[in-house]
């Protein structure tokens, strides 16, 4: 009878086929129809873990992002996207992490820090939700500090990333005739995470100053696309999906944050370095 560790081993190779397949069919997909316009392509080929904090237009910037980065990225994907058997067993294959919005989830968070330590990349997008126009974070809409609470316990940097007219590609149009689908990206250096301190005060402090930290420079990055490529605001319209935007005090202060925060403590398992080899 095959052992749990040879089962895991086989798991992991087939997860890694998957993941690989996807991908290949996805840059099929970019070569034949879109013009991507990337800024700082090289930040995000790093070694290491590091949080990927993306803005959300839409539902395709994991898929955009993911053909840009040549490393795998471990995707938090809402309940919401397990709506049925195969594409629960594709999002698990393809190694992404269950999030309920409402709240602070443990196993969430657990399942983050572990994939951290283990030198693999985490996408989060820090808005909680579609947000377009002025709910947009780089039009100074709100974030969820989950994001900065992850980093700062894990002691991973952060990498800003804007995607700019992806939420028109959710219409036909663009898409035809072929290479008329336009995506501008830019990711931003590395921040790099904040001293979470002993008390609770310390760590909502910390989840601040990181938060203002991110959207900053999202913020800048999204001005930055702006200028080179002569866009305007490509945001859309005003829109936020319904979700619960979490203050610092609501990441640090939950039971739920709490706990993980006492069993992280309990670990003996250094959190790896962001100069270590990937895994």
């Amino acid at each position: 009878m095959p052992s749990r560790d040879s089962i895991l081993q086989s798991v992991a190779r087939v997860s890694a086929l998957i993941y690989s397949l996807c991908w290949l069919i996805g840059r099929f997909v970019y070569i034949c129809t879109m013009n991507l316009y990337v800024i700082g392509r090289k930040v995000p080929d790093r070694r290491g873990p590091y949080i990927l904090a993306v803005t959300h237009l839409s539902h395709l910037e994991p898929a955009i992002v993911s053909l840009v980065v040549h490393r795998r990225i471990d995707w938090v994907a809402r309940t919401e996207c397990y709506c049925n058997r195969f594409t629960a067993w594709l999002l698990r294959m393809l190694g992404a992490i269950k999030v309920n919005r409402q709240g602070v989830p443990v196993s969430t968070i657990r399942t983050s820090l572990e994939r951290l330590r283990q030198g693999r990349v985490v996408g989060i997008f820090p808005e909680g939700g579609v947000s377009r126009g002025k709910a947009s974070m780089v039009n100074g809409g709100p974030l969820k500090y989950g994001v900065c609470l992850l980093a700062c316990r894990a002691q991973v940097p952060i990498i800003p990333v804007v995607v700019v007219g992806v939420h028109e590609l959710m219409r036909v149009e663009p898409w035809l005739p072929f290479k008329q689908a336009h995506v501008w990206l830019a990711f931003g250096k590395p921040i790099p995470p904040l001293d979470a301190g002993r008390t609770i005060v310390d760590r909502r402090a910390a989840c601040r100053a990181l938060g203002d930290q991110l959207r900053a420079a999202m913020q800048a990055l999204h001005s930055e696309l702006c200028e080179r490529y002569k866009l305007g605001d490509r945001t859309g319209n005003t829109y936020a999906e319904a979700s619960t935007a979490s203050s610092p005090e609501h990441a640090i202060s939950t039971p739920a944050a709490l706990r993980v925060r006492a069993q992280s403590r309990e670990s003996s398992a250094p959190f790896a370095h962001p100069s270590a080899t990937p895994g």
